[in-house]
């Protein structure tokens, strides 16, 4: 994790037990669950000022949680 609380994704392998779940809205179905996740860091873009931007896509969760933090998304997108 870094000094913002994310996990850098481009930096080497995930923790063991643990897996990137990249669904709209995660962090908030983790919350709502009250799973343990990390905003992802994919990457970062350039702006045309030279500036760079981070890029925060889904989050990192253990393993064992993904299938549950899945059905909570698909259920919500039957409502």
């Amino acid at each position: 994790m870094n000094e913002f609380g994310n996990i850098e994704l481009f930096n080497g392998d995930l923790p063991p037990s643990t897996c990137w779940v990249n669904i709209p809205k995660v962090m908030s179905i983790c919350k709502k669950l009250e799973i343990e996740a990390v905003p992802a860091l994919i990457g970062f873009d350039k702006l045309s000022d030279g500036r760079s931007v981070p890029v925060i896509s889904g989050a990192v969760c253990f393993e064992k949680d993904r299938k549950m933090i899945i059905e909570q998304f698909m259920t919500n997108l039957k409502k």
